[in-house]
């Protein structure tokens, strides 16, 4: 809701001007950076993340460094510049190292992991969050980001194609979660019915993929999760397609793309274009599908994917097939 984030945004402004008049640069430091990585403002991205690095350039913060650092490789990664986002965690993560920082150094592996899965390194998300999950075993994990690794676990194994493990790790992660009290928590459990509605779509399971898709729908409106409702919106218009339903398809793709591009939602953009590549197939437009589908295997998170390959790579293969 566009209001309440005005009024969120206006609050935190506040905030931050009332901590500077207590001399708590710190927690002024904290409010900007809530602004950056939980509101995604993208048009004023940049005057924020200029003040986190005046704050922290000011007190040598090394602690706010590495949170600058991580809040600010999104925006790379955003726009594809992937290599730069990563040099920018690699540097946190060795801040947070030196500062044997236990709970940063699983949040920032959180965020590589996520990053490189939109990158297409599948493998490597996978073998980092298992290796941090077993690294420290130790931490509460309601008090730390371990339950968001466990629950973007799945993610890798779903574009791998390993579907059983994906499911499994999907309802396990839930399992954990359980009566959980973190703020988190109930965005958590949606990335976990994201993923088994995303099993049963490939699966050919159109009713129960959509009662998934449906429910996390709900909570990523809740969290006005942009990037997830605009992914959440392709899944629906791939389903409505495979129900003959080309009319319901042409409205949730156009919808999951206009968001995508308003709020440079990168997800919402890379789940849409193979589906409008379909909807041009069906229209006999084939030349227009292809080069569409080849747009959208630019990016890795589609081109190394066995998922997208199920849903609508194969597909498109055949109708290439058949050009001059």
């Amino acid at each position: 809701d566009q209001s309440l984030r005005e009024e969120t945004e206006r609050l935190a402004e506040e905030a931050v001007q009332l901590f500077r008049s207590l001399d708590d640069e710190r927690w002024a430091f904290y409010v900007s950076l809530f602004l950056t990585t939980y509101l995604s403002i993208i048009t004023e991205e940049r005057w924020y993340f200029d003040e986190i690095r005046t704050i922290t350039r000011k007190q040598g913060d090394l602690i706010g460094i590495a949170d600058r650092l991580e809040g600010e490789s999104w925006g790379y990664a955003s726009n594809f510049q992937f290599e730069k986002a990563e040099e920018m965690l690699s540097e946190a993560l060795d801040i947070s190292m030196e500062l044997d920082d236990r709970m940063k150094i699983v949040s920032i592996s959180a965020t590589m992991g996520w990053q490189w899965i939109w990158h297409g390194r599948f493998e490597d998300a996978r073998s980092l969050y298992n290796e941090t999950l077993v690294t420290y075993s130790d931490l509460d994990y309601s008090q730390s980001s371990a339950f968001n690794i466990q629950a973007h676990l799945g993610y890798s194994d779903l574009y791998l194609g390993d579907y059983k493990e994906a499911r499994k790790h999907a309802l396990h992660t839930m399992d954990l979660l359980g009566e959980t009290k973190h703020f988190m928590a109930g965005l958590w459990k949606a990335y976990c019915l994201d993923i088994l509605g995303k099993v049963t779509l490939v699966e050919g399971r159109s009713a129960e993929s959509e009662k998934y898709f449906q429910d996390c729908m709900l909570v990523f409106k809740t969290y006005d999760h942009r990037e997830k409702i605009s992914g959440t919106l392709t899944c629906l218009g791939y389903i409505a397609r495979k129900n003959g339903q080309i009319y319901d398809a042409q409205g949730y793709f156009y919808q999951a793309l206009d968001m995508a591009i308003n709020v440079t939602a990168i997800m919402g953009l890379t789940h849409a274009l193979p589906g409008i590549a379909l909807l041009f197939a069906d229209q006999g437009d084939n030349e227009r599908a292809v080069e569409l589908y080849a747009l959208a295997s630019s990016m890795g998170i589609v081109a190394n994917s066995r998922w997208f390959a199920d849903i609508a790579g194969d597909e498109i293969a055949e109708i290439a097939a058949k050009l001059p």
